[in-house]
């Protein structure tokens, strides 16, 4: 079972805190860690992370990120940022990151239908 380390205090066999975000596999669920982690994926009915993302090269690749399926949020996010570079929106939420890459899409088409 993959997890993935959401708040810290979680700490290994050294007693050296575990970095949030960190993955691990482990053999069954930690229920001692409640609520400090996420399930990634259980080998069963639950769809794996997919963290071996290419770079995007166009706008609209960087798009598609955020609905790949399996694809990580953060990850997403991060790789669509690091495409906009300094066109990235000030409060660099979700919503404004899609409205950016919507627009440079669009313009993207509009220079290759020309």
């Amino acid at each position: 079972m993959r997890i993935e380390i959401t708040q810290p205090g979680i700490f290994n066999a050294e007693g050296k805190a575990i970095a949030v975000g960190t993955e691990l596999t482990v053999k069954s669920e930690p229920t001692a860690w409640a609520g400090r982690y996420r399930v990634l994926a259980d080998g069963k009915d639950k769809t794996p992370v997919n963290n071996t993302v290419t770079e995007p090269s166009t706008a609209k690749e960087a798009l598609a990120l955020f609905s790949a399926e399996g694809v990580h949020p953060n990850k997403a996010k991060a790789m669509a940022a690091k495409f906009l570079g300094d066109k990235v929106p000030t409060d660099a939420n979700k919503e404004a990151i899609v409205a950016k890459l919507t627009e440079l899409a669009a313009a993207e088409d509009a220079a290759g239908a020309q």
